[in-house]
């Protein structure tokens, strides 16, 4: 939900009631908190400290875990993404052509190449897969609207802006309420 304080407070409270009295393990427990904390401050802008923990959570030391690791990967890919680094956006991904959580870098490194079909089509694939879950079915739907602008489709983006106007008003998220306007903004633009 991007609720900063709440994954600090959820995180500590594991670490100090589990993973410290048990010396780290459950270790998939302990990447499960650095993978949610690490994404909670990249949505919060907290780069440097979301890096540190995705790393934390892909260590020798983690969990080895198959899809711990590549929803880590896929939230690393989009934190590339946002710095500027495509090429190892893309190369954090390549391998997982066909998961869900990376659909959305999928698309992003499409949508920058200029390929709005090929970003439709990640995008597509992941909202087909999350019906039903607002919170991770509502990113996928802000960014179809931009795909869907970049290809000049407005009715399309528009539809994808109202449908995610409706999750978001059927959720209690300040975040979902704030990228529901966002892409109202950008159709409107």
């Amino acid at each position: 939900s991007g609720d900063v304080r709440r994954a600090e407070e959820w995180t500590r409270i594991i670490s100090e009631l589990i993973l410290d009295r048990l010396g780290g393990r459950p270790r998939v427990l302990h990447t499960h908190c650095r993978l949610a904390y690490g994404s909670v401050l990249w949505s919060a802008g907290r780069w440097p400290e979301a890096e540190a923990e995705m790393l934390d959570a892909l260590a020798p030391t983690a969990s080895r875990s198959v899809g711990h690791r590549i929803e880590t990967i896929a939230r690393l890919a989009e934190l590339r993404l946002d710095q500027g680094r495509s090429e190892e956006a893309e190369q954090l991904v390549a391998a997982y052509p066909d998961h869900l959580v990376v659909c959305s870098p999928q698309a992003r490194i499409h949508l920058g190449r200029g390929e709005h079909h090929l970003a439709a089509a990640a995008v597509g694939r992941g909202l087909r897969q999350l019906v039903g879950d607002a919170l991770r079915r509502a990113p996928l739907l802000a960014l179809l609207v931009e795909v869907e602008l970049g290809r000049g489709d407005v009715d399309a983006a528009c539809q994808a802006a109202q449908e995610l106007a409706a999750l978001a008003d059927g959720a209690e998220s300040a975040t979902l309420q704030a990228e529901a306007a966002l892409a109202r903004g950008r159709v409107e633009l």
